[in-house]
């Protein structure tokens, strides 16, 4: 019986042993994973703990997230001092950090732009109530910018083909003059014969094929000039209609357009019987030259028979009209060229006044529109380390839908400047910040460039939405009518009447067009489509513009007054934001960013900021409860140190 208790004993000993055993590893397994579970929430508490110390500067005034950081290594070692407290807590699951290293780190320039416009898509949907444009609004705008664009162009390219025309008048014009002086010589010379004046013929004879040489090259410069006037419009028809197929012109305008277009080739097609007319005298000239120096040689022999003759007799005389006769004969019998078709500019002065304006229009456009007294630098962008220059790809990359196109151009508009921001001083400029929308639209070196190209193209958008409008106002094209058949002369070439009719058209638009942006800049409102009463400026009012007087006043352009309806300068710049939106303008919205925080910030740098981060942490730890005498005593190891890792990751 005693022995049986001692054997009871043993087996409750060494059984109590292993279940306790048992309970130590079933211990060390749950802390194991609870290791685990502190490891990976200290990691990632860490990581955000390190995400925490954003950019603040960038944060306050652009409403960007990014964690400025100057090397890989720096990152890891913050992060390893966040991560440390958690590791040196007493616990029952003692750490040691081994390492922290990074796996991939994405920066906010990175990925062609792509997470710099997350950022900011993330902030406009749901960081502020922006006004953001209707469905409608936005379709206007867009078919409105690209269909005045075009229109302008195709303008443009047709006041080309006016001027072409022009200047063939202006060489029939030239022949013009030297048939008619050759008509007067004729009846000069005949005069002179009658009058058995020899020298006196010659003189004017010679006059005559002095003419009559100058005639060919007259006329083979009238056949090129309306050679390459041929040509010209049909590269310019051919331009016409690629737009109409890229859909950046409506058929209803293209119908419009082609009301007078189809008129130049009416004036090339009526040219063609001036043409062969005109071909004609080049084929006349030489041999009525041949003719006048025969009868020039006939005179000679005149003159020198009368000086050399001696009268046989007292009562002989020498009848010179009977010598001069055949002479006189001649140049009776002799048709002098006349031109015989309509040509030339009946009022010069206004042609010259409307070909003026197509050179100031084409010019620099800069000084006309802007306001007095505004301070525009000339200063060099500095860029030599901007991610424009040296992170953005070769091509505008556009992965935008409508709506996200519309939250970055709002963002643009909204946190960067622009000319005359916040400047206005009744009504007044006093000068402007940097061009910074300028720049990220037409990314030129200083704002005056900047400047320039927002002017051109704003002036380029406005011109042929004006056109567009005077073409369905009838009143105003048949001012233009009227003042083309005065330029021309109202028993002019008809077709011509019509090409400067379009010319007329073309100007008054673009006039309105610098009064508009003069008007925008100087802090005013422009109806993006103009209505009888918003088209203020008058015809003569436009011709005024050509002596280079102010696009302002009443009396020189109907007024160009600031208006309280329509859109404001930003308005548009936002509407070529949009327009454009691609990589190529988050690259240079983030060079302004850039350039603005390395004021405060010699060292800032876009490509410095941490976007997101994947890193791993190893740390050595070992199993506490396999330390026990009785977990040795059962299989467990001396050495009972291991290793474990723990990845997170994190963006903002």
């Amino acid at each position: 019986m005693k022995d049986l208790k001692a054997e009871l004993s043993v087996f409750f000993a060494l059984t109590t042993a292993i279940i306790f055993a048992v309970f130590l590893c079933v211990l060390e397994s749950a802390r194991m994973n609870a290791a685990r579970l502190h490891l990976t929430i200290a990691v990632n508490s860490s990581m955000e703990s390190l995400f925490s110390q954003y950019h603040k500067k960038l944060w306050e005034e652009y409403r960007l997230l990014g964690l400025e950081h100057y090397s890989e290594r720096q990152l890891t070692d913050e992060m390893a001092g966040f991560l440390t407290p958690y590791l040196d807590v007493q616990s029952w699951m003692p750490m040691k950090l081994k390492s922290i290293e990074s796996e991939e780190i994405k920066m906010l320039t990175d990925d062609e732009g792509e997470i710099f416009e997350n950022e900011v898509l993330d902030y406009m949907k749901y960081g502020i109530a922006a006004s953001i444009w209707e469905l409608a609004d936005i379709e206007l705008f867009s078919s409105g910018l690209r269909e005045g664009t075009a229109v302008e162009e195709i303008s443009d390219l047709y006041d080309g083909h006016a001027k072409e025309a022009a200047e063939i008048e202006r060489t029939m014009e030239a022949i013009d003059t030297l048939l008619t002086g050759i008509s007067e010589n004729h009846r000069e010379a005949v005069s002179r014969v009658e009058a058995c004046d020899g020298r006196g013929f010659i003189s004017r004879a010679e006059d005559i094929i002095r003419a009559l040489k100058d005639v060919p090259g007259h006329v083979e410069k009238y056949e090129k000039q309306a050679d390459r006037l041929m040509e010209g419009l049909k590269a310019s028809a051919e331009s016409l209609e690629e737009r109409k197929k890229a859909g950046n012109i409506s058929a209803s305008t293209y119908e419009l357009l082609m009301t007078d277009i189809r008129e130049y080739e009416s004036y090339v097609s009526a040219d063609g019987e001036r043409r062969v007319r005109i071909s004609g005298f080049k084929e006349r000239a030489v041999p009525d030259a041949e003719f006048f120096e025969d009868l020039i040689n006939e005179a000679e022999e005149i003159m020198d028979y009368i000086a050399e003759w001696e009268p046989a007799d007292e009562d002989d005389e020498l009848d010179e009209e009977a010598l001069w006769s055949p002479v006189v004969s001649a140049l009776n019998g002799y048709d002098p060229m006349t031109m015989g078709v309509s040509f030339g500019i009946a009022d010069k002065e206004k042609m010259g006044k409307l070909e003026s304006l197509k050179e100031l229009f084409s010019g620099d456009l800069l000084g006309l529109v802007l306001p007095p007294g505004a301070e525009i630098s000339d200063e060099v962008l500095k860029l030599e380390e901007s991610p424009g220059l040296n992170l953005a790809p070769a091509e505008n990359i556009d992965r935008l839908s409508v709506i996200d196109s519309v939250y970055l151009a709002e963002y643009m508009s909204s946190f960067t400047g622009y000319f005359g921001r916040g400047i206005y001083d009744d009504s007044s400029i006093k000068g402007s910040g940097r061009l910074e929308q300028e720049y990220i639209i037409f990314g030129r070196q200083n704002d005056r460039d900047n400047l320039k190209a927002a002017v051109k193209r704003l002036t380029l958008m406005r011109g042929g939405l004006n056109l567009i409008y005077l073409y369905s106002d009838a009143d105003r094209r048949n001012e233009a009518r009227s003042l083309a058949l005065m330029v021309t002369g109202a028993a002019g070439f008809t077709p011509l009447a019509a090409v400067v009719t379009f010319l007329i058209m073309s100007l008054w638009a673009s006039g309105q067009a610098v009064m508009d942006v003069k008007s925008v800049l100087a802090g005013g409102k422009v109806p993006f489509i103009h209505n009888r009463d918003t088209f203020d400026l008058t015809l003569e009012g436009l011709l005024d513009m050509s002596g280079g007087q102010s696009v302002n006043g009443a009396d020189a352009a109907g007024g160009a007054q600031v208006s309280d309806k329509g859109l404001q300068y930003k308005d548009y710049l936002k509407i070529f934001l949009f327009f454009d939106m691609g990589s190529t303008f988050e690259y240079r919205c983030m060079d302004i960013i850039q350039m603005n925080l390395k004021t405060a910030q010699e060292d800032f740098k876009m490509d410095r900021l941490v976007y997101s981060m994947k890193a791993r942490a190893a740390v050595d730890t070992r199993h506490v409860f396999s330390e026990t005498w009785i977990a040795k005593a059962f299989g467990g190891k001396e050495e009972s140190g291991y290793g474990m890792s723990a990845s997170t990751y994190y963006s903002y």
